[in-house]
């Protein structure tokens, strides 16, 4: 990746996290960007493929348009994507004694104590990229784990997200 794009992958995150933390701060669920941002997200299929995800594993939380947006600049793909998304629900899950409350909306502070010092840029910091790879390769279902044919991944089960449901 050459620097320009770089710092342009990282402005667009700051630009976005900055929004959130303003919206958030002010308790708004509407800013003027929020026009702006669904136009972005609707043809996003790695922010498809997170809420349908979410929606169909029946984790009820909210997932703020901004979070989906840096987790898609971020990712790049959607099986790290869910592996970020599932990073910060830990860290929710941790911080809340081992739950997380019905209709629970992800905060900026949430993304911060996940991602503490650094946007989690696989394109920019190998070091993700080697924890998120590790993180795929350990979800993947060993021979004879399941035995559906077509599904080697357990991120796809209700199963695999059923810690973040709300009981």
């Amino acid at each position: 990746m050459n620097k320009d794009t770089a710092n342009a992958l990282l402005e667009t995150c700051s630009i976005v996290l900055a929004s959130w933390v303003e919206r958030f701060a002010k308790r708004n669920k509407n800013t003027k960007n929020s026009d702006i941002l669904k136009s972005i997200l609707k043809d996003d299929i790695i922010a498809k493929i997170l809420v349908n995800k979410i929606k169909w594993a029946e984790v009820d939380i909210i997932i703020p348009d901004e979070l989906l947006l840096i987790i898609s600049i971020c990712a790049q793909r959607p099986g790290f994507a869910q592996l970020m998304l599932v990073d910060i629900l830990d860290t929710i899950y941790d911080n809340h004694d081992k739950s997380i409350p019905s209709g629970y909306e992800i905060t900026p502070e949430d993304f911060g104590n996940t991602f503490k010092d650094k946007f989690p840029i696989i394109e920019l910091y190998p070091e993700y990229e080697i924890l998120y790879d590790m993180m795929w390769d350990d979800q993947k279902f060993k021979d004879n784990e399941y035995n559906s044919g077509f599904m080697d991944n357990k991120i796809d089960t209700k199963e695999f997200w059923s810690k973040y449901r709300n009981m």
